[in-house]
């Protein structure tokens, strides 16, 4: 299957995970940028997604598995492209500063549209 990351300035704690399956939708995935960056070191997460790292023979590479109402996937990444991916998202917006990059506005109005 194959995926790319995404990260906007406007949603900044959140990292989009974007899976091409075998069908004509694309599957996107949103958690926490803080969950990659402490999976590239240990295995941590709970529920829907977790995050660890490769070891032995795996080492290098990072492992996430996603769980979901139509079943489970495991997806493997180059630990240092998801590192790098990390580090530009840290220079749009700082690990730390989120907050002020938050547009409390439009979070309000995303939740108030929820059916």
């Amino acid at each position: 299957m194959a995926a790319h990351l995404s990260y906007l300035r406007a949603d900044p704690y959140a990292v989009r995970l974007h899976c091409y399956v075998d069908t004509p939708f694309t599957v996107t995935w949103l958690f926490a940028r803080h969950l990659l960056w402490l999976g590239l070191n240990r295995p941590t997460g709970m529920g829907d997604v977790r995050v660890r790292p490769g070891h032995g023979r795996d080492r290098g590479w990072i492992f996430l598995c996603l769980d979901g109402a139509d079943g489970r996937a495991v997806l493997r990444a180059r630990a240092r492209k998801v590192r790098r991916f990390l580090e530009q998202s840290t220079r749009i917006v700082p690990l730390g500063t989120e907050h002020q990059h938050l547009d409390l506005d439009a979070v309000i109005e995303r939740m108030l549209s929820i059916n």
